[in-house]
């Protein structure tokens, strides 16, 4: 029988912590999940000001419930690698202070994946 991990009430204030690594233009998540199975509870997280990703799931079943992901720089929640997952109770707030239209267009299209991954009827305002 696998072990169960249980990871509750975990709040990381990176203040522009998911610095730039080799090769460049590959930064770090604030939590990166790789293949993590639906065995573990995540529950009750923050991810606050970081520099690339909030969270980030590589593959595997986990799933994840009361995620707060504020003023990330890069995507709030990002998957890949047939992640299977659900996120249930997920609020994000991005800070819309990017120049670039190509950022925008990033920003938007992140958006659009959410409803999508999330099956949100509505966005109200924060």
């Amino acid at each position: 029988m696998m072990p169960i991990v249980q990871v509750h009430y975990v709040m990381l204030l990176l203040s522009m912590r998911g610095y730039e690594i080799a090769p460049p233009d590959n930064e770090l998540n604030g939590i990166t999940f790789g293949g993590v199975g639906s065995g573990t509870k995540v529950e009750y997280i923050q991810v606050h000001d970081n520099a690339d990703d909030g969270v980030e799931f590589f593959g595997g079943t986990v799933n994840a419930k009361y995620v707060v992901l504020t003023a990330n720089k890069d995507d709030s929640v990002d998957w890949d690698n047939g992640y299977r997952g659900n996120l249930q109770y997920v609020l994000v707030n991005m800070l819309i202070t990017m120049a670039k239209q190509t950022e925008q267009l990033k920003l938007i299209m992140t958006v659009q994946r959410l409803i999508k991954r999330l099956n949100l009827i509505q966005l109200l305002p924060i």
